[in-house]
């Protein structure tokens, strides 16, 4: 399958390598530093006593990709979905599916936008990375992905779907996707600003009691607005999800721990802040969730703060 990446990130550049292994991969990014490196070299991928080389891959920087791609990975930070979509609609084909495998909520909304209901797939990776150079990533551990239709693009799932398993992905197809996308939030929602917060790797949530503490009082609030929205959780069952997540990737670091580290703005108004924002949709409060999002969006404004 011809497969064109949208941000070459650490998760971008994890799935890409993997893909390559089977599939005509390109990645497409902003920044012409990743896209002049991995086309000199190809992607690396780090484990813990290997490490892997895809150099049958190319790269383009955004709006460049020279014709209609086949499947389209979102792979970019919420807060440039739009403008990821906006530069790089010229890829979007008669026929070109488009998947968010990202963070958060919403991100399939901006998307459709630029393409019909009905070739959009919604998922989510229960994998971890970290990012080492432009073309490098280091895979920090996980499990699966889980990928479905939203809007009636069953078939489109179950074709990647295949793609996936045949290049190695383990991946499963859920009929209840909005259910699997609200699980991964309560663990986004809890383990990337609280390893943000206390700077310290994701096994430190259920090691410390206070941060568990919080993590807790997170889901609660979350889980509430997502029974609002039609996805009843039990809490117990919530939380144990944000367990599992913190104990299969125990010392790794979570995406908004890496970009408060490299003083980027974080994507938290896809996440806590979208609980807020749905949560005051339907008159539901959610103070912890709201001071989370404060507190992270005060971390990015102290790196830019001048006396």
């Amino acid at each position: 399958m011809e497969i064109a990446i949208i941000g070459a990130g650490a998760m971008g550049t994890l799935y890409g390598g993997w893909l390559a292994e089977r599939n005509q991969v390109s990645f497409i990014d902003s920044d012409k530093t990743a896209v002049d490196a991995i086309n000199s070299g190809g992607v690396k991928i780090e484990y813990d006593t290997e490490e892997k080389e895809y150099k049958n891959v190319k790269a383009f920087c955004s709006g460049q990709y020279p014709k209609k791609a086949e499947l389209v990975i979102v792979f970019v930070k919420s807060n440039y979905t739009e403008d990821a979509m906006e530069q790089n609609k010229n890829i979007i084909g008669e026929n070109t599916v488009v998947m968010t495998l990202q963070n958060g909520l919403g991100n399939d909304e901006i998307i459709a936008k630029y393409v019909p209901a009905d070739r959009i797939v919604t998922g989510i990776c229960r994998h971890n990375a970290k990012k080492l150079s432009p073309s490098s990533a280091k895979y920090m551990g996980g499990k699966y992905t889980a990928i479905g239709s939203r809007w009636g693009s069953e078939a489109h799932a179950e074709k990647i779907g295949k793609v996936f398993n045949e290049s190695g992905i383990y991946t499963i197809i859920d009929e209840d996707i909005m259910r699997a996308v609200w699980s991964k939030v309560f663990v986004n929602a809890t383990m990337n600003p609280l390893t943000a917060i206390f700077d310290m790797p994701n096994g430190f949530i259920t090691d410390d009691p206070y941060a568990w503490k919080l993590s807790q009082e997170i889901v609660m609030e979350a889980a509430a607005v997502a029974e609002a929205e039609g996805i009843k959780f039990d809490i117990a069952e919530a939380d144990e999800s944000v367990r599992f997540s913190c104990e299969i990737a125990y010392n790794g670091f979570t995406s908004m721990y890496q970009d408060i580290k490299k003083k980027v703005k974080t994507e938290v108004d896809y996440i806590n802040g979208a609980i807020v924002r749905l949560g005051e949709k339907h008159g539901i409060q959610t103070p912890c969730n709201r001071h989370i999002t404060e507190i992270i969006h005060g971390m990015e404004g102290a790196y830019f703060y001048k006396k």
